[in-house]
């Protein structure tokens, strides 16, 4: 297995792993939970994916600073919409 599917791999592993510690931990919908708990789970999920994001451009190579970010927000809105999916999935829609 190259470094980039070894990566690709262990950002899937981290983004699974952060959701669920992270959605147990702060229960963003759970009765009588404020706003602060939607925005650091929202927050850690978009500078997760952010990051894995970068990491996979550098392991690409990749030169172009647009190029970069580009693939950085895609991984943090990735990992954002993997997170509220798996949340809706196992608690259903919030209220």
């Amino acid at each position: 297995m190259d470094a980039l599917r070894l990566s690709r791999l262990n950002t899937a592993v981290l983004v699974t792993g952060v959701g669920l510690a992270a959605g147990h931990l702060l229960m963003p919908f759970s009765p009588g939970a404020g706003a602060g708990r939607r925005v650091a789970l929202a927050a850690t999920m978009l500078v997760l994916g952010g990051l894995r994001g970068w990491r996979d451009a550098a392991l690409r190579d990749v030169r172009a600073p647009r190029a970069v970010a580009l693939t950085a927000l895609a991984f943090a809105l990735g990992a954002l919409a993997l997170a509220v999916a798996g949340y809706v999935v196992v608690h259903g829609v919030p209220r």
